[in-house]
């Protein structure tokens, strides 16, 4: 015979470390998310084609340097620079992704800049830039909880004077193009500036984050340079 019994459960404690299972869980997929975009990406390692990239500068050593550490962030195989006068030499192993050819030459000689202006409408610059990479400390790309990837810009304290001062919106350019907005519905605080992609797709946001990292972290171009060459080698 089956017995009916009642359970007093007025007792019954949750631990509260179970009211941060819902966040850490989000933690953990993010974390998990960009490894795999990373890993898509960037090909997880160098399978692509073997190539030469060169061109002509009167900075050749500084532009040496950088392009050897954005190489070294995308993680190209088996790279080596050669540094001659007037001219940089950069053979790596690319990520193995349709477009390499072009976007990943690119991005290792992107200008690097960075410009956060006043706005008073949203939609249109003012005056100078508030704001530039040359106070730039630190940049990262990260996803947010609702796994929208985004970079983020952190600054020299001393120098995030103008962009608290100001009472409005912001617009944020990276290389001459539009990326992101500060609404400016309550003025900015801090030292960290978010820039959050908004193409079309997420996949296209989360190249264009972590290209924004890449082409920041390690400094703007140095100086001009021409004669960009890609050509494949065994």
């Amino acid at each position: 015979m089956l017995v009916g019994c009642t359970m007093n459960n007025t007792n019954l404690k949750v631990s509260r470390y179970a009211y941060f299972a819902p966040f850490i869980m989000g933690l953990l997929l993010a974390v998990s998310a960009i490894a795999l975009t990373l890993a898509g990406w960037f090909g997880g390692s160098a399978t692509g084609e073997r190539v030469l990239i060169t061109f002509q500068t009167e900075c050749e050593q500084e532009w040496g340097d950088l392009v050897a550490k954005r190489g070294d962030g995308v993680g190209l195989g088996d790279s080596v620079l050669e540094v001659v006068p007037g001219e940089v030499r950069y053979t790596a192993t690319l990520p193995g992704i349709d477009d390499e050819l072009t976007t990943i030459p690119a991005l290792l000689t992107a200008p690097g800049r960075l410009e956060i202006f006043a706005s008073e409408d949203g939609e249109t610059p003012i005056g100078d830039p508030l704001i530039t990479e040359a106070d730039l400390l630190e940049a990262h790309m990260s996803l947010d909880a609702r796994g929208h990837p985004f970079t983020d810009l952190e600054f020299h304290e001393s120098a995030t004077g103008p962009i608290h001062d100001h009472v409005g919106p912001m617009l944020y350019y990276v290389d001459g193009v539009f990326v992101d907005k500060w609404l400016g519905l309550v003025q900015f605080e801090g030292e960290t500036v978010r820039l959050q992609p908004r193409s079309e797709s997420k996949a296209g946001n989360m190249r264009r984050a972590v290209d924004i990292a890449i082409s920041l972290q390690n400094g703007p171009a140095p100086c001009p340079f021409t004669g960009l060459s890609v050509v494949a080698v065994d």
